[in-house]
């Protein structure tokens, strides 16, 4: 029944929903109605698109969306009534002005960080310098010219051979 009635109010070329004719003049189509509705997003579903979302309310929000585009209003105009009526949910992402803004530049500035720390510990342990203690087995090797670890002495024998 409801499927149609939006075939009903998208196929009457140039008429509003109510039957009177639209201020552009222009039929609408179901194309148009999902062009806008490709859009938004289902208040109630997470993450699907209206176009493609087949819930009550959702097939609703289409025939809305219809009835606006035959009075001549625009996606924008659509979209702005959609929002105060559910919110920035039918958006999908959120406005990029005041608080929300946040969630915007919060990404981007933990992964900045995070390569500036990523930076400067490659940095400080590339340039580093080396060190050798006089306990450890190579100053040992080194002053002595035998070492104390039995690999290094098996090593040490095959390489002699050679």
């Amino acid at each position: 029944m409801l499927l149609l009635a939006v075939t009903f109010t998208v196929k009457q070329p140039g008429l509003a929903a109510d039957g009177s004719p639209t201020p552009t003049g222009t039929p609408v189509t179901q194309q148009d109605i999902m062009r806008v509705a490709a859009t938004m997003y289902c208040p109630l579903c997470v993450g699907e698109r209206l176009d493609v979302c087949e819930i009550p309310l959702c097939r609703e929000m289409k025939v809305v969306i219809g009835e606006k585009l035959a009075v001549g209003e625009t996606p924008a105009q659509i979209r702005t009534f959609f929002v105060k009526q559910y919110g920035p949910v039918v958006l999908g992402e959120p406005p990029k002005q005041g608080l929300h803004l946040i969630t915007w530049l919060l990404p981007a500035a933990a992964l900045l960080l995070i390569g500036i720390w990523l930076f400067l510990r490659l940095q400080r342990e590339t340039s580093a310098p080396v060190t050798i203690t006089a306990g450890t087995p190579d100053a040992q090797t080194k002053a002595t010219g035998v070492s104390d670890d039995p690999y290094l002495q098996q090593v040490e024998k095959e390489t002699e051979k050679w």
